[in-house]
């Protein structure tokens, strides 16, 4: 099957190109909010536009993975990071928390590709992490479709977002002695799925040549792939909404019955 991947948005609109396209699923990365130059009220109403477009069940199947950016507008975040803005905050806050509790808004997904596992997410799920998860919660400890319901799961109630946030990178990252910079940055392997940067992402995964991972979350000039995994967030000046929007060929097509509310 074909799945477009829609990677950080920002706000912007663009995403619709994919209504355009063959495809039989879309997944977003996350990253629906916090663009400095755009008026909040402009993301508000891109944003019921995405939410009303997973809702529809006579379209193809949608996933809304969230990103970093996301986050900070839950109850009981504890942070609030680069771009957080105080209206969108009161005109999103009721409507996103809704969505988590009904498992709408998720971690992580699991696909395959010639046989292959496939793990999507915003930033992606370091080895290291994952341990950590395991550890503490019980999550699946392989690249594995048990990790992604785990972990979405444990997102939907509220257990995860401690190991989600900035600062429980942070702590792990000071034991290694990481520079403050790329502490500020993300760029350690103890950082979760909403933070980590490409390198420490391929530092803690670099004996994984089982599992190939799909992310977003740091921006480049053109695809970037590192062996067992791609960033797909690229921008650069001229660049259409279509090429923005990466499509993979995968094996299996979720049913229907995945976008039941509990």
């Amino acid at each position: 099957m074909r799945t477009a991947i829609i990677p950080d948005i920002h706000g912007r609109d663009w995403w619709k190109a994919v209504t355009d396209m063959k495809v039989d699923e879309v997944i977003f990365l996350g990253d629906y909010f916090d663009n400095p130059a755009q008026d909040p009220n402009e993301g508000y109403y891109n944003f019921q536009q995405i939410a009303e477009f997973e809702d529809d069940y006579s379209v193809v199947p949608v996933t809304l993975l969230v990103g970093n950016h996301d986050v900070h507008y839950f109850q009981n975040w504890g942070e609030t990071y680069s771009g957080w803005n105080s209206i969108t905050h009161l005109m999103l806050f009721d409507q996103l928390n809704e969505m988590r509790r009904e498992g709408r808004l998720k971690i992580a997904a699991y696909r395959t590709m010639k046989g292959k596992p496939v793990v999507i997410s915003h930033a992606g799920v370091s080895y290291d992490w994952l341990q950590i998860a395991h550890d503490e919660l019980g999550i699946a400890n392989a690249m594995s479709n048990e990790m992604a319901q785990d972990l979405n799961l444990c997102f939907r109630t509220g257990e995860l977002d401690w190991m989600l946030t900035h600062k429980f990178g942070a702590v792990g990252a000071k034991k290694r002695n990481v520079s403050p910079i790329d502490i500020a940055y993300g760029n350690s392997p103890e950082f979760g799925p909403l933070w980590i940067r490409p390198y420490a992402l391929s530092q803690s995964n670099r004996h994984d040549f089982d599992t190939f991972q799909i992310v977003g979350h740091t921006c480049e000039t053109v695809l970037m792939h590192y062996g067992n995994f791609e960033v797909v967030d690229v921008y650069r000046p001229g660049i259409t909404p279509q090429q923005r929007i990466r499509v993979y060929e995968f094996d299996d097509l979720p049913s229907k019955t995945a976008k039941v509310r509990f």
